[in-house]
């Protein structure tokens, strides 16, 4: 595995970082230039973040009990160790930093949500599933991702979710990070169903209504047209935003990783020292 670092030629003091992490079988060089395609990267031109890009040429394991713990040692670990390199090597702010990925970079996304919601703030998961998804018959000793949650047969209730979710990081009881969700409805790879069964995670997790506090059709995401959900939390910002491509395909392809959408929602658009979300709903506390 190894570590790709983008520092845009003009660097905002105390730079956000956004980790950027690939589909399976991919590379960083790989994803970058979807990210790019997206408008990521003009945006972290424009305000001047940085971003961390992990490489492993194949599928991120997110199901193995190794990666499935907190500095266990696996591939969850070892992109959390990068972070800290960044933090450290490029005077990136540790209160600011958020993760995107597309299909086993998405459930990577939301694995890493999971497990480090001290680290993490807000991340955007293309294609991905629920954290921690795992079949009751599958080993802790495989790598990879769960067939089973890919082929969309495993579910559970909100609140079976959310405890698979907090169990990742036992004895945690701070800051949950918001989370964004991207899913093509003929989506043949990663199944439709894991989109629904991830909302019943991160709304129970995150604490609110298993209704969305706003639902909006009139949507385009690349050639499709889309419906978005969102939840607010209780000081009114939203925490759960929810896209539906219909009749999109994996990832959905034609919309990966839309500046538009994501960059306001991790709030990457906005300096500061502090997460706009603790900003505006904790009154500027870090942490």
């Amino acid at each position: 595995m190894t570590m790709h670092v983008y520092v845009p030629d003009h660097v905002a003091p105390n730079p956000p970082i956004l980790t950027l992490v690939h589909y399976c079988g991919g590379t960083a060089s790989a994803v970058f230039g979807q990210a790019r395609g997206g408008g990521i990267v003009d945006a972290a031109d424009e305000h001047g973040f940085i971003m961390v890009v992990p490489s492993s040429g194949r599928c991120w394991d997110v199901v193995s009990n190794k990666t499935r713990t907190r500095e266990g040692g696996g591939d969850s670990h070892a992109i959390r160790q990068m972070v800290k390199y960044a933090i450290d090597t490029y005077g990136g702010n540790a209160d600011r930093v958020y993760a995107t990925g597309d299909s086993s970079g998405g459930m990577m996304t939301e694995l890493l949500l999971a497990l480090y919601p001290d680290v993490f703030k807000a991340g955007a998961a293309f294609a991905g599933m629920p954290a921690g998804c795992r079949a009751a018959n599958e080993s802790g000793n495989n790598g990879g991702y769960s067939g089973a949650c890919a082929g969309g047969s495993v579910t559970h209730t909100a609140q079976e979710w959310g405890d698979i979710a907090r169990s990742l990081a036992p004895g945690y009881a701070g800051h949950r990070p918001r989370l964004q969700l991207f899913h093509g409805d003929a989506d043949t790879i990663i199944r439709y169903p894991n989109h629904t069964e991830a909302i019943k995670q991160w709304s129970d997790v995150l604490g609110v209504s298993a209704s969305p506090t706003s639902s909006d059709t009139g949507v385009r995401l690349g050639n499709h047209d889309a419906t978005r959900q969102r939840w607010e939390n209780e000081c009114g910002y939203v925490v759960l935003d929810a896209f539906t491509s219909m009749g999109g395909d994996h990832g959905p392809s034609d919309a990966l990783f839309p500046a538009e959408y994501v960059i306001p929602f991790l709030g990457l658009d906005k300096a500061g020292p502090v997460d706009p979300e603790i900003e505006e709903c904790s009154g500027g506390a870090g942490g």
